[in-house]
């Protein structure tokens, strides 16, 4: 499966630049660098001897290749979807204690109609109406729109259609500030493209419009206080650089150094402005912060540890932030207050982490059998 898309990618590189603005990508221009300030912190690995799963509770499902999301309703109530091992879509609603509603599986999706889609990357979005939007990446690079009625989840049929998109990478989407969706990508030409519905009712979507920028992986979107995106993605020589949207449009391309290894992960603090999680290429955890909205950012700090991915960074309304990150050991393991890391256990391939309705975070994990369990932290 793997050399077969490979060998397309000539004709998807042509299909996907016959779908795009005919606007010329910008190149990012170096800006702003940071450099490095590294930060001691002792014992900053304090290490249990708890059994690997225990706080973990076995959801007794498969998902395909990493292939699940969260997502949260119209009602603040958590969702988990993905794709199971027979290629049908599942969906579980997130009860107390880590546990999930009865999984369901919308019968019209069969193998046959979505196995064009059996690609390596998931997002999803609620509309206001308590209409869920599913994005998935096809086999041949092409991006997917699933999408169930307005009423529920669980009602029949799902709809899907492709949208035009080709995309070698992963892709984001998010609620635009005054109604509707907006989906980010890398392109195929390595700048950042979007795609946008005027209202979360109007399932037509805009043109394909470039941004610019040379992205190649770590694509990460978060609204600011301003409720206006601003996004975060590296070149390929693993910079990380980052854009935000203002009333006027899209503003200027700026440097934040290189240091990131694999996706970030952004917060708003207390002052109003960023803070952002990325690992280095020595595996360590590292913070960069913009105090306020339109401040400067400072140097980055240097947090420790020895990781293979990081999960998320996520600080629900009244609690404090939560940063969750798969060790080199492939446990699950939580940045602390005190300056170092928590062990919560685990055997992780892969893993998502998100707010639950009740004010807490919840992380879905994929073990190395493809089995789902969900943890509390």
């Amino acid at each position: 499966m793997k050399s077969q898309y490979f060998d397309r990618t000539a004709e998807i590189a042509a299909r996907f630049q016959a779908t795009q603005s005919p606007a010329e990508p910008s190149v990012i221009a170096p800006l702003a660098e940071q450099p490095l300030k590294a930060v001691f912190l002792s014992d900053n690995m304090n290490r249990f001897n708890a059994d690997s799963w225990t706080g973990w509770t076995a959801q007794n499902i498969s998902a395909r290749a990493r292939q699940y999301c969260t997502v949260r309703d119209a009602n603040g109530r958590l969702n988990l979807l993905l794709r199971g091992r027979e290629n049908k879509f599942w969906q579980s609603s997130a009860c107390k204690n880590a546990l999930w509603t009865d999984w369901y599986s919308p019968n019209n999706l069969t193998v046959t109609q979505n196995d064009s889609t059996s690609g390596r990357f998931f997002a999803a979005r609620f509309g206001k109406d308590g209409q869920v939007v599913l994005f998935v990446q096809g086999i041949d690079g092409r991006l997917w729109d699933f999408w169930s009625t307005p009423d529920s989840i669980r009602t029949q049929p799902w709809s899907f259609k492709p949208l035009e998109m080709y995309t070698d990478s992963e892709f984001f989407a998010i609620e635009r500030h005054y109604g509707g969706l907006e989906v980010f990508t890398i392109g195929l030409d390595g700048s950042i493209w979007h795609s946008w519905t005027m209202d979360y009712d109007n399932d037509l979507w805009s043109q394909w419009e470039s941004i610019g920028g040379v992205g190649s992986y770590g694509l990460c979107l978060s609204n600011n206080s301003e409720g206006y995106p601003e996004l975060l993605v590296c070149d390929p020589t693993g910079a990380l650089w980052t854009i935000r949207h203002y009333t006027n449009g899209w503003h200027d391309w700026t440097r934040l150094g290189n240091v990131v290894r694999g996706r970030c992960a952004s917060v708003q603090n207390a002052g109003g402005g960023m803070d952002v999680y990325a690992l280095g290429y020595d595996r360590k955890l590292y913070r960069i912060t913009r105090p306020t909205l339109n401040g400067e950012w400072a140097e980055w700090e240097c947090l420790g540890g020895q990781f293979n991915r990081l999960v998320n960074a996520i600080k629900p309304s009244g609690s404090a932030l939560k940063v969750g990150l798969i060790g080199i050991d492939h446990r699950l393991w939580r940045l602390n207050g005190k300056g170092g890391f928590d062990d919560l256990g685990g055997n992780l391939d892969f893993a998502c982490m998100d707010e639950d309705s009740d004010g807490g975070v919840i992380v879905i994990g994929n073990s190395f059998d493809a089995q789902i369990y969900c943890r509390s932290i």
